[in-house]
């Protein structure tokens, strides 16, 4: 951890005692979750819209959705996770149950294109935390057109792992790299969104649906 990042995790407020296991746990054996700084972002950017019904795909073990239900609880709010590896969903709900969440988040375990086209209705919050799970170019500008029907007008669509696309001046980028550019290029061009990228970590992308 450099000096940076140590000084940004000391302004985060203090987590719960079961989010702060999930946090060593997560270093221990190598789970890729987005860390106190992004997750207590995560929490202000649902705050600030007054989420109440929030989407999350890539629930790992439970702690990024953890983040998102202590900002949807105290307005009666949902969330709904997937995750395709069973093993993980798992994890997942045993945390978020002992996080005192088992009421908020549903856990739906499957592939992200197989479930988002049984989900209904829109969400306030969309956060995409599977971009560098893709080995092909295709899927995550794909899955963005079938996030955007699912996002309300003033929701934010959030995306972690936006800045894993490979250096600038490399003609050897991985097709999941080429994937997350194009997933880039779409969505800060896209009529009706706003939408800009923070170097947070690997990089978060942030859109508002304006129409």
């Amino acid at each position: 951890m450099t000096d940076l990042e140590e000084y940004l995790l000391s302004l985060v407020p203090e987590r719960p005692q079961v989010m702060q296991r999930m946090e060593r746990e997560a270093s221990q054996h190598n789970v890729p979750i987005i860390g106190p700084h992004e997750g207590y972002f995560l929490y202000i950017l649902a705050q600030m819209i007054g989420a109440r019904r929030a989407l999350e795909l890539g629930a790992a073990i439970g702690y990024s959705g953890s983040w998102l239900a202590a900002a949807v609880q105290p307005r009666g709010g949902q969330v709904i996770t997937i995750e395709r590896d069973p093993v993980r969903a798992h994890q997942a709900r045993a945390n978020l149950k002992e996080a005192g969440y088992a009421d908020v988040v549903t856990v739906m375990e499957g592939e992200a294109f197989d479930v988002l086209g049984r989900l209904e209705g829109t969400f306030a919050l969309i956060f995409v935390d599977i971009l560098r799970s893709f080995n092909d170019a295709e899927s995550a500008p794909r899955l963005l057109d079938m996030l955007l029907p699912h996002l309300r007008v003033g929701g934010l669509l959030v995306a972690d792992n936006a800045l894993h696309v490979g250096s600038e001046h490399s003609q050897a980028r991985t097709l999941t790299e080429q994937g997350i550019r194009e997933y880039n290029r779409r969505i800060t061009q896209k009529s009706g969104l706003a939408a800009t990228l923070l170097p947070l970590r690997d990089g978060v992308s942030v859109a508002l649906r304006l129409a």
